[in-house]
């Protein structure tokens, strides 16, 4: 019996995979990105600056393309960037300006309301690879290159957004990623993010892009 079911299971995934419809595509954006930390009962809040982001996509369909639900798997490479005010901690700092490289892989649901539209929402697996931070004091700026030691290595998330078909494959898309957990890494006493530290910097964004299916 049991090898009867998993015959079975084998024969039903082999013929949904051969009558499903794959599409592949790329697209690229603009990233704004949200970050706030509590230092000294301080509550600070950084000001987005504009980053980008640009990958590919593959995109599946079970049954037929005119299936109201699919499957979105991407790839994207993400440049974020934010702006922290530092008045509030004295010790002669005016900002921090700090920029987060990550590869993010998105496996999205789309649900198709309209035709052109389409809701998206689902997981996103995120790497920190790179990164740097630029100290902005009273006598002058201080650059500091990216140690991995001080940012976590991998960040879970959660995507909710939505795309519109243009015209023909053109595609606009826009959606809100929600990182869980802290960016930075705690390790011995010491963390990233330059007087942030201890404290845990929570990070955010919103991606708008064009995109081309094929």
């Amino acid at each position: 019996m049991k090898k009867f079911l998993f015959a079975a299971a084998i024969l039903f995934s082999t013929s949904a995979f051969s009558q499903s419809v794959w599409h592949w595509g790329v697209k690229g954006g603009a990233n704004f990105s949200f970050s706030k930390v509590t230092v000294n009962s301080n509550k600070i809040t950084a000001g987005t600056r504009p980053g980008f982001f640009g990958g590919g996509i593959l995109e599946f369909s079970p049954g037929d393309s005119d299936s109201h639900i699919k499957l979105q798997l991407e790839a994207l490479y993400n440049d974020m960037n934010v702006n922290y005010p530092m008045q509030s901690i004295g010790k002669g700092l005016d900002h921090e300006k700090i920029n987060l490289r990550q590869i993010s892989v998105p496996l999205l649901m789309k649900i198709v309301v309209i035709t052109p539209l389409t809701i998206n929402i689902g997981p996103t697996f995120n790497t920190n690879i790179g990164g740097k931070e630029k100290l902005i004091e009273d006598g002058g700026s201080i650059d500091k290159k990216f140690n991995k030691d001080n940012y976590k290595s991998f960040q879970f998330g959660g995507i909710i957004g939505a795309s519109y078909t243009l015209y023909k494959n053109f595609f606009v898309d826009a959606r809100y990623n929600k990182q869980f957990g802290h960016a930075n890494n705690i390790n011995d006493g010491k963390i990233g993010f330059e007087y942030l530290n201890p404290n845990k910097v929570k990070w955010d964004d919103v991606q708008v892009g064009i995109g081309y299916m094929f």
